[in-house]
């Protein structure tokens, strides 16, 4: 696909194959999975960090309290289609520990929380998820470059959410990692650690976002994931809903099989998009421009099978590219055709598939 400059198809065959047969577990995720739960127990007995009664010194009722500029804290930007909130966040009075790189508040602490919580437990950096904006907004929790164009749609603002934590438990993992081979093997407890807030009406959406890192990110069986979120959140997942999620992130799997990258080597100060590609010619969608690639690049995912056509606009002018498939149209018009094939089929290794997938996209700057 060298000679294609503006158009690159990913290769999706034995895809079918492959998702048909059962996942093997490999011996490091059991010993992971293990891992995860005597930790889990561990920290169940610790009874929750309660946050000074006093407010910051500053701080204006009202208001989302801000880190100061001395603290550690590192707030968590979000995807670009992030929403913003009705409102702000209740003050938290306790922190909860569920992990030893993952605390749980109902509410934003304020400063003094925050430093207490980093200073407690020797924390280098925390990083702050706000998961009450996912849940107020439909975030898809894809890059920029990354664009939903199937017919159904993105992946729920559930689903981003337990990408968002499986992704800074990736980040987490590392920094304690990190923190060992700097301090010395015997040294205990992580560096990085993630706390996570939310709303408290936005419990049971938090309830089913820790099941889904627990079951699909970390491989725990499913009733032993409920019994676990059930006991930390004060409710379980509904399983109609648990039931749901799992069929959408079979198909967040075969949108990713049919998904195209579109890319633009020949310059310009904007690129857009049209045509049935993404949703019809009155739909521009823009490229991100790639410094390293030094060229403009859009992946699309969910695209339907069959034949599509599509355009360039670049600085306001409608262009196609002649190195990619062209054809003609009844007016001579050329535009650029490609054709999209079958996905693969479902099953819970898919949707096990997915759930990385999703973590693997999930934008965290």
């Amino acid at each position: 696909m060298g000679a294609l400059h503006g158009l690159r198809l990913t290769c999706t065959a034995g895809y079918a194959d492959v998702a048909a047969r059962p996942a093997a577990v490999s011996p490091c995720r059991v010993d992971r999975l293990q891992t995860v739960k005597a930790e889990l127990a561990h920290c169940r007995s610790f009874p929750p960090l309660l946050l000074p009664s006093h407010a910051s010194p500053g701080h204006i009722p009202g208001r989302d309290p801000q880190p100061s500029p001395a603290s550690n804290a590192v707030p968590f930007p979000g995807p670009a289609d992030m929403p913003s909130l009705p409102g702000p966040l209740p003050r938290a009075d306790a922190i909860r520990q569920l992990l030893p790189w993952l605390f749980l508040a109902a509410g934003r602490p304020d400063d003094r929380g925050l430093e207490a919580l980093a200073t407690q437990h020797a924390l280098s950096t925390l990083r702050t998820l706000d998961l009450s904006r996912f849940a107020e907004g439909s975030v898809s929790g894809l890059p920029p470059h990354v664009r939903w164009v199937g017919s159904d749609k993105a992946p729920c603002p559930t689903i981003a959410a337990s990408a968002a934590l499986a992704r800074l438990a990736v980040r987490a993992e590392l920094g304690r990692k990190r923190g060992h081979d700097a301090r010395g093997p015997d040294s205990a407890g992580p560096t990085d650690a993630v706390l996570a807030m939310h709303h408290p009406r936005h419990a049971p959406f938090v309830s089913e976002a820790l099941w889904l890192v627990l079951q699909y990110h970390w491989g725990m069986p499913a009733p032993e994931a409920i019994e676990i979120v059930s006991d930390i959140c004060g409710c379980a997942p509904i399983p109609a809903q648990a039931s749901a999620t799992a069929l959408e992130l079979e198909r967040f799997v075969r949108g990713w099989s049919r998904r195209v990258t579109l890319a633009w080597p020949y310059g310009g100060a904007s690129v857009e998009v049209v045509g049935d590609l993404v949703g019809g010619w009155h739909c521009r969608v823009p490229l991100q421009y790639n410094s390293w690639r030094r060229e403009w690049r859009l992946q699309l995912l969910g695209l339907a099978p069959g034949l599509h056509r599509f355009k360039f606009i670049v600085d306001g002018r409608w262009c196609a590219d002649v190195h990619a498939p062209l054809e003609h149209d009844f007016w001579g018009n050329a535009n650029n055709v490609l054709r999209v094939g079958e996905g693969g089929r479902g099953g819970d290794a898919v949707a096990t598939l997915g759930a990385a997938l999703l973590s693997f996209y999930c934008k965290l700057r």
